[in-house]
């Protein structure tokens, strides 16, 4: 799946409250969110990081 593309079915399936508050006729646009996934590398360098314990800020 491309990052900029937004899959309707992953949002509602996802544990914000934006996506699961109305039904399927509503398209909830009244807050930001993080609609979008992240691109590849920054969610490779997250769980990199989270698997190692690496979360502090570098410097």
């Amino acid at each position: 799946m491309s990052f900029d593309t937004v899959d309707l079915a992953r949002l509602r399936g996802l544990s914000g409250g934006k996506w699961r508050r109305y039904g399927d006729d509503v398209l909830p646009a009244w807050v930001a969110d993080m609609d979008f996934l992240q691109a590849q590398p920054l969610r490779d360098y997250v769980a990199r990081a989270a698997a190692t314990g690496d979360l502090g800020y570098p410097f």
